[in-house]
């Protein structure tokens, strides 16, 4: 379906199409991407404009409405309902779509700490401050799970080893590349440099039992 001009919406129901039954919701729009100037110079070398047609994914969420959370199924931040556990599916369909529609590739922008972690192996962010970030985060966080540290980041748990600041996360736009010339910059040396800069940089701590508290809280609130 359209919503409006711009937005193309995707949905998928179980029976009849009543939001109750709701399975999977997205919706995708278009732009144009260009980079900042210093990620450019290998396509300026080759004389290529340096801008890219990019699918949107303005929403996309999967929910199983018949099921409950629970210890294998946990709570995360900002859901009413389990997903459907398909999101590898998803993954294999995004790059189908975009060769399909002749895209050179998607732009998301992770709401949550927890979506941005779960998309971390196919999407990557364009400002390499926030991907060595995100790489040190889950270096550091490494024997938590996904559920555990979106509840840190809530809770305000987490923090900066160095510092003793609070973390927050920022929400910020990644991209999964599939031309082969977007691919360029996201492993090119300037781009790497950067990322390893922040990833070095980085230490991150976590007051796990404070968190466990808060939550406990909160969801009985």
């Amino acid at each position: 379906d359209k919503e409006g001009s711009f937005t193309s919406r995707l949905s998928v129901y179980d029976a009849t199409s009543a939001t109750k039954n709701i399975l999977i919701d997205t919706r995708f729009s278009e732009t144009v991407f260009t980079p900042h100037v210093e990620f450019c110079a290998l396509l300026e070398e080759k004389r290529e404009a340096c801008s890219f047609n990019l699918i949107v994914i303005e929403w996309l969420e999967t929910i199983n409405p018949r099921a409950e959370f629970s210890a294998q199924r946990p709570h995360l931040p900002g859901q009413n309902k389990p997903g459907l556990g398909v999101l590898a599916y998803i993954k294999k369909f995004l790059p189908l779509l975009g060769a399909d529609a002749a895209r050179d590739g998607f732009l998301k922008v992770a709401d949550h700490v927890h979506n941005a972690i779960i998309y971390a192996d196919i999407f990557m962010f364009i400002n390499p401050a926030r991907q060595g970030y995100l790489n040190a985060l889950r270096r550091d966080l490494e024997k938590f799970t996904l559920s555990e540290i979106a509840w840190g980041f809530l809770t305000e748990t987490i923090y900066d080893a160095k510092t003793g600041a609070t973390e927050k996360y920022i929400p910020s736009e990644q991209v999964l590349p599939l031309a082969d010339r977007l691919m360029e910059i996201f492993t090119s040396r300037k781009y790497a440099q950067g990322v390893q800069a922040i990833y070095e940089s980085k230490t991150f701590k976590f007051d796990f039992e404070r968190m466990k508290a808060l939550r406990e809280d909160w969801l009985r609130k």
